[in-house]
């Protein structure tokens, strides 16, 4: 969760891992209007958006959106 007013980048580091191979997606929820909500007139003002993420040599730099909430799922060898 970033509740802040700014993005916050970020190194993730998976160390000890026995693999390095990881790969899996990054699911946020983000509105640049903390007050924003759905309606029945805009059902989508606020909805999830998913992309692809993968940990290099045992790292993951990303960057938090503003007001959002993130879900990073990984697994062994990718999606």
């Amino acid at each position: 969760v970033n509740a802040g007013d700014t993005a916050q980048r970020t190194d993730v580091s998976f160390a000890g891992l026995a693999t390095s191979s990881l790969g899996g997606t990054a699911t946020v929820l983000q509105s640049d209007d903390l007050n924003a909500e759905n309606s029945f007139a805009e059902p989508d003002k606020v909805a999830p958006v998913t992309q692809k993420i993968s940990v290099d040599k045992g790292s993951l730099e990303f960057e938090f959106p503003k007001y959002s909430v993130t879900v990073l799922r990984l697994k062994e060898g990718g999606e």
